[in-house]
């Protein structure tokens, strides 16, 4: 593992960035981020694995395969360890010191900053500095830090989000010491974690603000150490727990990070149920360009459009003229039949179910072709 500074690890991601092409440039970068090793190259190279095509992706995902191998750990749990503290505090908070003045920084349910003054209340962005009272060389240095505070924070907020999210859609679990120390406790992450509803062996509860634990009555909640935890999707849920649960986030002012407890639960009928086949979007129009988004839900669209459910079954959503590539953005296309192979709707597994309608419902009412 070769040691080098800050700065030269945001130089080589700003040359894998900059090479729009993912080519030798990119890739020697790329090369250059693996020698490194530790968590801060690492954290690149997982978003490069994520957002890149082609060879680039493909070197980036074998250095991660090689590094979990090396640390003994899976991808998930890789993940977990790279997050970055940014110099926050275990309160998940950093004070600007101006000298005569200090402000606080905050995050929302995005993880953007903002910052608060003495008395508590949030300002628009970080003031100036007041020449007559601030320390200018305190003052020069805390809005540097707020600078960089705020280049970091926006690549990773939404690349958190997103990741809890498929957490909670593949039901990944976590046991109860692992829960605390990589996403309760973790000073960034902590502001997500306080905006979700968990489950333990069947019994939701989310985080409250002082780090304990309560349940959908507000009592509080215990975690056995050998409890496993999952980020609850609403499709396990019924109507009347859901409901309650969206009352108790209402109640105490909770944005969530992304839709989970409001999330869409499209219900079939009994008797597409216990079939093969909807034709509940048959005949709608959908810009091309649209398909993009369903790539990166899990669907394949390199031949058709399918998604893999589970070990045994699959989804194949007809459309028509037909797509047959996305490496650039195919022709509108209109929408017939979902059909699954392997297994009724019925039989599927909720979440897998839940997830694969809302795709289909998303790609088909968000972005709709206007006919005349």
């Amino acid at each position: 593992m070769i040691t080098v500074s800050d700065e030269k690890i945001r130089e080589l991601r700003a040359a894998i960035d900059a090479d729009k092409s993912g080519g030798g440039l990119a890739l020697q970068a790329l090369e250059g981020l693996g020698a490194v090793r530790d968590d801060r190259a690492i954290r690149h190279i997982h978003a490069v694995s994520v957002k890149a095509r082609g060879k680039l992706k493909k070197r980036a995902e074998q250095i991660l395969v090689e590094v979990c191998r090396v640390r003994g750990l899976s991808q998930d749990e890789l993940e977990d360890r790279i997050v970055p503290m940014l110099g926050l505090d275990e309160n998940g908070t950093m004070v600007l010191d101006y000298g005569a003045r200090h402000f606080t920084v905050g995050f929302d349910e995005l993880l953007r900053p903002f910052v608060r003054d003495a008395a508590g209340m949030r300002l628009a962005t970080l003031p100036h500095a007041n020449h007559s009272d601030d320390d200018a060389a305190k003052a020069e240095a805390a809005a540097a830090k707020w600078k960089l505070l705020k280049h970091d924070v926006q690549a990773i907020g939404g690349e958190q989000s997103h990741r809890l999210e498929r957490a909670m859609c593949d039901e990944r679990h976590w046991t109860a010491v692992a829960f605390a120390t990589f996403l309760v406790k973790h000073p960034l992450l902590g502001h997500l974690a306080r905006r979700l509803v968990y489950a333990a062996n069947g019994k939701a509860f989310r985080v409250a603000e002082d780090g304990s634990y309560a349940d959908e009555n507000d009592a509080a909640v215990t975690l056995d150490e050998n409890a496993r935890m999952v980020i609850v999707h609403p499709a396990t849920l019924d109507d009347a727990t859901r409901a309650k649960w969206q009352q108790i986030l209402a109640d105490y002012q909770v944005m969530q990070p992304f839709a989970q407890m409001s999330r869409e639960i499209i219900t079939l009928a009994p008797e597409e149920m216990s079939g093969t086949i909807t034709k509940r979007w048959e005949g709608t129009h959908v810009k091309g360009g649209a398909f993009f988004g369903l790539r990166g839900r899990g669907w394949d669209c390199g031949y058709g459009v399918t998604k893999r459910l589970d070990k045994s079954a699959y989804a194949t959503l007809n459309v028509q003229p037909g797509i047959y590539s996305l490496a650039r953005t195919p022709e509108d296309q209109t929408v017939g039949t979902l059909v699954v192979a392997g297994k009724t709707f019925s039989a599927l597994p909720p979440i897998a179910r839940a997830e694969m309608l809302r795709d289909v419902e998303i790609l088909c009412h968000s972005v709709a072709v206007t006919t005349s």
